[in-house]
């Protein structure tokens, strides 16, 4: 027998969490609505091991970028960001602001934790700045 998986999506800003047929909803305008096909909820799974709703691994690089709250920023890159910006994706960056330093980084750089946190910081801020000159959001 298969088991089949259903899609869950989450409002980040209220936490709610539903199926696609529980984000349809009545607009200003009196017509039915689905919040899934207006881009105003996420998809998640849910992560056995933390016991929480996390962002699908399949979401769009804005959307990840909302999730971690990352806001586009004047930044001018330099050592560690500019490469934290060339070598890794966002999901890369992401799971290193999950893990937390890394302490190798900083040795092999020569800096401290928050020049650690600042060029992850600073790597994601581009690539959201580019995503939105790009016009992908």
């Amino acid at each position: 027998m298969e088991i089949i998986k259903e899609q869950m999506y989450m409002n980040v800003d209220t936490g709610s969490v539903d199926n696609y047929d529980g984000w349809f909803y009545e607009n200003e305008d009196g017509e039915n609505v689905n919040a899934v096909d207006r881009d105003e909820v996420v998809p998640v799974v849910w992560d056995k091991e933390t016991q929480y709703w996390v962002e699908n691994k399949n979401m769009d690089d804005f959307k990840k970028l909302q999730l971690a709250n990352i806001k586009p920023l004047d930044i001018t890159l330099e050592g560690f960001g500019a490469a934290c910006y060339d070598e890794n994706s966002i999901d890369e960056l992401l799971e290193a602001l999950g893990k937390g330093v890394d302490e190798t980084d900083c040795k092999n750089w020569g800096m401290t934790e928050a020049e650690w946190w600042k060029g992850i910081h600073n790597a994601l801020g581009v690539k959201m700045f580019w995503l939105e000159e790009k016009k992908l959001i």
